[in-house]
């Protein structure tokens, strides 16, 4: 297998490096195939598909993709077959299909599958721990950025400070188009792509965003005066005001600090006790946003996602622009009746007597990990309940329990949050039951941490995403899983 040089459309110029081999890429019929299949601008990465499939000599292969994608799975099982000499069966999975949680490489795995393609979501559920060989196809969709950075430069100041963040089909754009306005220098501060893990930097799911407090106060707070912006210092003991960038190409007039080989004080001892402590950094941040113009300019052509956003930051302004139709426009989102709404649920099911704990079966939406800890927590409170399992959660399913006081569901939380209240009885998610068994205090924002590497108690990543948490193997155990997991990955740089 040769290593060659690719010039790819979607790196703007730049060389992209892979091992994928020249009798696949430079196959004139499989061009044609792919031009004339699927349109020009969605990149359904069918080269480094052949590829994996070829090289790992695979039979049985399960297509995964959302209702929106659906329509050119047939076209992607005919060119697997005709390409690939090894396929035997190529099986298009009719479930329905919300994210990259319902990835189903249980049932791929029941029809004998070896390898599950899934298109189109984040890659939320690791590659370690599922059934069988997986790939995430992110189905990124080539659009003009150009319109993009006039559409900011015209609606957006320069002392303005923005930050850049999308869905994962748009994240080439939110990349392109912050490395545009950091060559030019357009804005005075230009902060980095936020990101949360596992996500890609920018990404934002509808049940997990970045905390945008937190990188606030890391990224123009937390030094005081040892980052980049127009911040008044003139209340802080050095007296100091900082302008412009600092990052090893301008010169500042910040004092050298003597006393950093000294033991620290009573007051630098409270300021690391503050930054360890939420309450803290929300207020600081709070006090920051008052000061200062923060725009959140977000990529997506719906709101579903950005909602998870302004949930998870509700004091910062949001705007959203649209690829498809080039809108930008200011997003709102009630604040008051959301809290309302979800607090009173909690508050109807107190003393509660039967609950029913729904688990979701589709895809990994269940966690069997949670439901344990859920179950556990109830048994100590000597409260009846029992389990149920649904692909599909859906209020006129729950009518027909009529003994149930709470229904909590381990899937989606925004089915909880968007739908909950129009069920009979209250619908709670995780978090929500938490707080309900008193196992964790309702916080003054709503937290969409659920699929968050530092999420929650409530969180998958904190219960353990697998069948079997990494929290309890071995070190030795984690590493051979992750070098077998190397070692079948295809490797793909950008220089």
């Amino acid at each position: 297998m040769n290593e060659i040089t690719v010039r790819g459309e979607q790196t703007e110029g730049k060389k992209v490096y892979s091992f994928i081999p020249k009798f696949i890429l430079e196959n004139v019929i499989l061009q044609k195939a792919i031009k004339r299949a699927f349109p020009e601008n969605y990149n359904f990465e069918i080269y480094k598909c052949i590829d994996i499939i070829l090289r790992e000599k695979y039979k049985r292969i399960a297509l995964q993709l959302p209702e929106g994608l659906l329509i050119w799975g047939l076209y992607i099982s005919e060119i697997l077959y005709f390409f690939c000499k090894c396929v035997e069966d190529v099986i298009i999975l009719g479930d329905v299909t919300y994210g990259g949680c319902c990835i189903d490489d249980f049932t791929s795995e029941k029809l004998n599958c070896d390898l599950i393609i899934h298109y189109g979501h984040s890659c939320l559920v690791p590659l370690t721990v599922t059934k069988i060989r997986c790939i995430y196809v992110f189905v990124d969709i080539k659009l003009n950025s150009n319109h993009v950075v006039e559409t900011i430069k015209k609606n957006f100041q320069k002392n303005d400070i923005i930050l850049l963040l999308g869905t994962i089909q748009f994240s080439c754009i939110v990349h392109n188009v912050h490395n545009f306005l950091k060559n030019e220098n357009y804005f005075d501060i230009l902060l980095p792509i936020p990101q949360v893990l596992p996500l890609t930097k920018g990404e934002v799911l509808g049940c997990t965003s970045p905390n945008l407090y937190l990188f606030i106060y890391e990224h123009l707070i937390k030094k005081s005066g040892e980052y980049n912006g127009y911040i008044d210092h003139s209340k802080s003991d050095n007296k100091t005001e900082v302008y412009g960038h600092i990052n090893n190409e301008y010169q500042t007039n910040i004092p050298n600090k003597e006393s950093e080989t000294k033991e620290p004080n009573k007051q630098e001892i409270k300021v690391l006790e503050n930054e360890t402590n939420n309450t803290y950094i929300i207020n600081e941040c709070k006090n920051f946003l008052k000061k200062n113009n923060v725009k959140i300019i977000f990529i997506a052509d719906g709101r579903f996602h950005i909602e998870s956003l302004m949930i998870h930051n509700p004091d910062f302004c949001f705007y959203r622009y649209n690829p498809f139709d080039k809108t930008l426009s200011e997003e709102k989102y009630n604040y008051k009746l959301f809290y309302d709404i979800r607090k009173s649920e909690i508050k109807k099911c107190q003393n509660f007597k039967t609950a029913c704990i729904i688990l979701s079966t589709l895809g990994r939406q269940g966690n069997i990990n949670i439901l344990t800890n859920i179950i556990n927590i109830i048994k100590q409170k000597n409260i009846f309940f029992f389990i149920l399992l649904l692909s599909e959660i859906f209020n006129d399913k729950l009518k027909i329990f009529k003994n149930v006081d709470v229904f909590i569901q381990i899937g989606c939380p925004r089915l909880s949050i968007d739908w909950g209240n129009y069920n009979l009885k209250p619908l709670l998610n995780t978090y929500e039951a938490y707080v309900l068994l008193q196992s964790a205090e309702y916080q003054n924002i709503y937290p969409m941490d659920y699929y968050s590497k530092k999420g929650n108690i409530w969180s998958n990543f904190n219960a353990g995403i697998g069948d079997i948490n990494e929290k309890n193997l071995s070190m030795k155990e984690i590493i051979r899983r992750r070098i077998k997991l190397r070692k079948s990955k295809i490797n793909i740089h950008y220089d």
